[in-house]
């Protein structure tokens, strides 16, 4: 049985019947046992009537406290079973979340890699500059250039 929101969900109507037959025979079976078989055949119909009605009183309320005792216990279960689901799902976001940081991290360090090549590949071309600068100059000598 499931509570939600004040309604009862996932009871059998067999359950109920079974709960009241069984609180029914328990109260009779104590009412026979008290007064004796004799004095209940004995009885006017009209206390038979009114015993019957509380009879009847006795059994329903036994089968609500019975179905009340179920559903909390049922909440319970369905309470752990829920923090359980969301501990594992807390579990795997953290997860997540760290992976995510991880490879946050990597991308940070890959952008400083890109910054420090990109700082060396200015200085190499600087640098092939200056050497064709002094290649075209040992040419043009070399050619008999001024």
């Amino acid at each position: 049985m499931i509570v939600e929101r004040g309604l009862v969900r996932g009871t059998c109507i067999w359950e109920v019947l079974y709960v009241c037959a069984l609180g029914s025979i328990f109260v009779c079976g104590v009412y026979i046992t008290l007064l004796g078989v004799n004095r209940i055949m004995s009885l006017s119909p009209e206390i038979l009537d009114y015993t019957r009605t509380l009879v009847s009183i006795i059994s329903v309320a036994f089968a609500v406290y019975m179905g009340l005792r179920g559903n909390r216990k049922a909440d319970s279960e369905e309470r752990e079973a829920r923090i359980r689901s969301e501990t594992i799902m807390d579990e795997k976001m953290n997860d997540i979340l760290r992976t995510a940081k991880d490879t946050r991290d990597s991308v940070k360090e890959l952008q400083g890699d890109i910054k420090d090549h990109n700082g060396r590949l200015i200085s190499v071309e600087e640098s092939l500059k200056s050497l064709h600068h002094r290649v075209d100059t040992v040419e043009s000598r070399l050619n008999g250039g001024a």
